[in-house]
C-alpha cells in the first residue's frame, strides 16, 4: 500500500529574434538574437531562474514544477522591443511587453513543454555623414574639399519640429559639433520616428546649393535658408550616412584710401589714410550691390581717419569699387608702379576700379585709392600803358590772350581735368584773368602768346604780385613749384603796343616857317 506518485516536470522557452521590419512577427529570414538575458518568475513574481539566448537566439527553462510562471526579457542596448501580440499565430509573435519586457503569466501543466514564448527586438538605426568646405560653391563634395569642424548639428523630430531629446536606449541626445574631419553621427535612433537634421551656419560661410548633381552621397542636403534637411525615414538597423551639408567660405575685399601728398599714385612712407571718402561696392556691371551673401544690406562706407574700408561676407563673383573723394580732393593717378598693394586702383575720372574677381574664401586687401588736394596756377594779363612793368591803376585787362601750361622742361602738359589727351590751354576772360586748376603737385611754366601787334613788357620789375613774369622773347615764365592744395595767383603778363613818331622835313624857300 506504500505508493509514490511522480509528477512530470515541465519546461518553457523559445526564441529572441531580430525583428528587422518591426512588425512583431517572426518572418522568414529574420535571425535569432544571441546573448539576451531571460528571467523566469514564479506565481509570486519572484525570480527563480535566469539564462541567456544561444547563438540562434534560443533559450529554455527545463525541469520546472508545474505551476504558474512568467518571463522577463532584458532589452539589450541597440534594440527596441517589437510590438506585442501581433497577428494570430502565437508561435511567431512577440510576447514581451514593450515597456517592461515581461510576459503575461502562463500555467505549465505536468510534462508540458511550452515553446511559444518569444521576444522580438527591433535594431536601432543611425544617421550622419560629413560637413564639408565647398570651395567652389557647386554643392558637390569634390576631391580635396576638406571637412569643416565646429558646425553644430541638431536632430529634430520631423512630426513636431522639436529637438529629439532621447535615443532608442533612453539616453539623452544633445546637438553634436563636427570634428576636424567634419564628421557627425546620431546613433541608437528609433526607426519608429521620422527625423530632420538641422545644421547651424558658422560665421564666415554660406550654405551650398541643395541637392545638386545626381549622387545623393556627395550633395548638400541642407536647405540654404533654414539649414534643415528633408524628412528622413530610417529602417530598423539602417545606418544612413548620406546626410551632408556643404558650406562655402565667404569672401571680402577692401584696403585703404590715402592722402597722396605728392600726387604720384603710390603709397609712400608717411602718406596716411584719409577720412571722408565714400566707397561703394558695385557688381561687375557697375550696379551697386544691395546685400551680402547673408542678406544683410550693403551701404556705401565713409572712411574714418585711418582710411580703411572693407566689404565682407561676399559670395564669389566679380566686383568693382567706386570711390568719391572727400570735398576738396581729387583722385590720383591709376596703376602706377609695379606693386599692386601700393598703387591706386580707381580711375581718376570715374572713381571706379577695374573688375575684381573673387573666389570663394578669397580676401583681396589690395583695392586702394589715393586722393590729393589739387593745386592751381594763374592770374592776369594787362596792357602796360606806361611800360613800367607794373600793373598800375587804370591799366586795362586784355581779353582773349592764349595761355599754355608747360612742365618744368617746357613741354606741353595734358589737361588733368579730362580723360581726353589734350594740351592744357586756356584764354583770358573779359577781365584778363586765366586759371589752370586741378593740377598735380609739381613744377610748371606758363606760356603767354602775345596778341598780334603787341609785345611783352619788361619782366620782374617790382613786387611779384603786380609785375610781369613773361619773358619778352618767349612769353614764358620761370618755374613755379606747387605743393598739393597750393594756389599761386602771381603768374602775370603785361603787354604793350609800340608808339610811332615822325612826319616831314622840307626846304622852306621863303623862310616863313610854314610848308607853303
Amino acid at each position: 500500500t506504500w505508493d509514490a506518485g511522480l509528477v512530470p516536470l515541465a519546461s518553457i522557452g523559445d526564441r529572441a529574434w531580430i525583428d528587422s521590419n518591426d512588425n512583431g512577427i517572426q518572418d522568414a529570414g529574420e535571425t535569432g538574437l544571441a546573448g539576451v538575458t531571460v528571467n523566469l518568475y514564479n506565481s509570486s513574481g519572484a525570480q527563480v531562474a535566469t539564462t541567456t539566448t544561444d547563438s540562434n537566439g534560443n533559450y529554455l527553462f527545463s525541469d520546472l514544477p508545474p505551476g504558474d510562471y512568467s518571463l522577463g526579457f532584458v532589452r539589450p542596448n541597440g534594440y527596441l522591443f517589437s510590438p506585442q501580440n501581433q497577428g494570430s499565430d502565437d508561435a511567431v509573435d512577440s510576447d514581451a511587453n514593450p515597456a517592461t519586457g515581461r510576459t503575461i503569466t502562463t500555467t505549465l501543466s505536468p510534462g508540458e513543454n511550452d515553446l511559444t514564448w518569444d521576444a522580438g527586438f527591433v535594431p536601432l538605426a543611425a544617421l550622419g555623414d560629413i560637413i564639408w568646405r565647398d570651395n567652389d560653391g557647386d554643392g558637390i563634395q569634390d576631391a580635396g574639399e576638406p571637412g569643416l569642424a565646429g558646425v553644430t548639428v541638431t536632430l529634430l523630430n520631423a512630426a513636431t519640429g522639436n529637438p529629439v531629446t532621447t535615443d532608442g536606449n533612453g539616453n539623452p541626445i544633445s546637438p553634436v559639433t563636427t570634428t576636424g574631419t567634419g564628421a557627425y553621427a546620431f546613433t541608437n535612433l528609433s526607426p519608429r520616428l521620422d527625423y530632420i537634421v538641422q545644421f547651424s551656419l558658422p560665421a564666415g560661410y554660406i550654405r551650398s546649393p541643395q541637392n545638386q548633381g545626381g549622387n545623393d552621397a556627395v550633395d548638400s542636403d541642407a536647405d540654404v535658408t533654414t539649414g534643415r534637411t528633408a524628412t528622413i525615414a530610417l529602417d530598423p538597423g539602417q545606418t544612413d550616412n548620406t546626410w551632408d551639408a556643404g558650406y562655402s567660405p565667404l569672401s571680402s575685399l577692401g584696403d585703404f584710401i590715402w592722402n597722396d601728398v605728392d600726387g604720384d599714385g603710390i603709397q609712400d612712407a608717411g602718406e596716411s589714410g584719409i577720412a571722408g571718402a565714400v566707397v561703394t561696392l558695385l557688381d561687375g556691371s557697375g550696379n551697386p550691390v544691395p546685400t551680402d551673401a547673408l542678406g544683410n544690406a550693403i551701404s556705401p562706407i565713409t572712411t574714418t581717419g585711418t582710411g580703411a574700408y572693407s566689404f565682407t561676407n561676399l559670395p564669389a563673383g566679380t566686383y568693382q569699387i567706386r570711390v568719391v573723394p572727400p570735398t576738396g580732393y581729387v583722385l590720383t593717378l591709376q596703376n602706377q608702379g609695379a606693386d599692386d598693394t601700393a598703387d591706386s586702383d580707381a580711375d581718376r575720372f570715374t572713381g571706379v576700379t577695374a573688375n575684381i574677381a573673387l573666389g570663394w574664401g578669397e580676401h583681396n586687401p589690395t583695392i586702394d585709392a589715393g586722393v590729393f588736394r589739387p593745386a592751381s596756377l594763374g592770374d592776369f594779363v594787362w596792357e602796360d600803358l606806361n611800360y613800367n612793368g607794373q600793373q598800375d591803376s587804370g591799366e586795362p585787362a586784355v581779353a582773349g590772350v592764349t595761355v599754355r601750361l608747360l612742365d618744368n622742361s617746357g613741354n606741353p602738359i595734358d589737361d588733368p581735368n579730362t580723360a581726353d589727351t589734350q594740351n592744357y590751354v586756356t584764354t583770358t576772360n573779359a577781365s584778363g584773368i586765366y586759371s589752370f586748376t586741378g593740377l598735380f603737385p609739381g613744377s610748371y611754366i606758363v606760356e603767354f602768346v602775345a596778341p598780334t601787334g603787341s609785345e611783352f613788357t619788361q619782366p620782374n620789375v617790382g613786387p611779384d604780385t603786380t609785375d610781369s613774369d613773361a619773358n619778352v622773347t618767349t612769353g614764358r615764365t620761370g618755374v613755379y613749384t606747387l605743393a598739393a592744395g597750393d594756389s599761386n595767383l602771381t603768374a602775370d603778363a603785361g603787354i604793350f603796343y609800340r608808339a610811332s613818331l615822325g612826319d616831314r622835313v622840307w626846304v622852306d624857300i621863303n623862310n616863313n616857317g610854314l610848308q607853303d
